[in-house]
């Protein structure tokens, strides 16, 4: 996947979708990027798996074909993807720059230096190993608890991996009830 490979804080899974809140998802780790958006020194954003994504572009019809693909020939999704390098998507456009590479200094808005400046990497390898949190509601802290809450990132693991777990034996088990 383009977005788990251009992610800087590797929060992207690169492995098999999960069950969540009822949806089959690549869930991201939220603690993971939400602590590299937030302590990003030089800007308050990232973006980068929305601004890479393949199949998140401005509504041409040639891309909204790809994005029809893609759902409807899961199989097309890796080509897709390679399409969209070789075609220079995702490359870094300076016209459009997205409003969170901007920073205020001494109340004034300017453009900080060197942010989100890295391009595209066309040949990715998946990462040897990759530890992602997961956080149902039920983990959650309250939205009105008035003080500060830490996620606790153990749990989230735990969750991550249970939920692999869970997803692995539901497509085991569908396989062999199609048999």
């Amino acid at each position: 996947m383009k977005c788990a490979v251009e992610c800087p804080c590797n929060a992207i899974s690169f492995g098999d979708k999960v069950m969540f809140n009822g949806y089959e998802m690549w869930k991201p780790d939220v603690a993971k990027c939400t602590a590299y958006r937030v302590t990003n020194s030089k800007g308050g954003g990232c973006g980068r798996c929305l601004k890479m994504c393949p199949f998140n572009k401005e509504g041409l019809i040639s891309h909204r074909a790809a994005l029809w693909a893609a759902i409807k020939l899961p199989f097309m999704r890796r080509f897709l993807a390679r399409l969209d390098d070789w075609l220079d998507y995702g490359k870094r456009n300076p016209v459009k720059k997205w409003w969170w590479d901007l920073e205020i200094v001494d109340r004034k808005v300017t453009v900080p230096e060197n942010v989100n400046q890295r391009d595209l990497n066309k040949n990715p390898e998946a990462p040897s190993a990759q530890r992602l949190g997961l956080y149902p509601r039920d983990t959650i802290p309250d939205p009105a608890r008035k003080e500060a809450a830490p996620v606790d990132r153990k749990e989230g693991m735990k969750r991550y991996d249970q939920a692999r777990q869970e997803n692995a034996d539901r497509i085991a088990a569908e396989k062999e009830a199609a048999k």
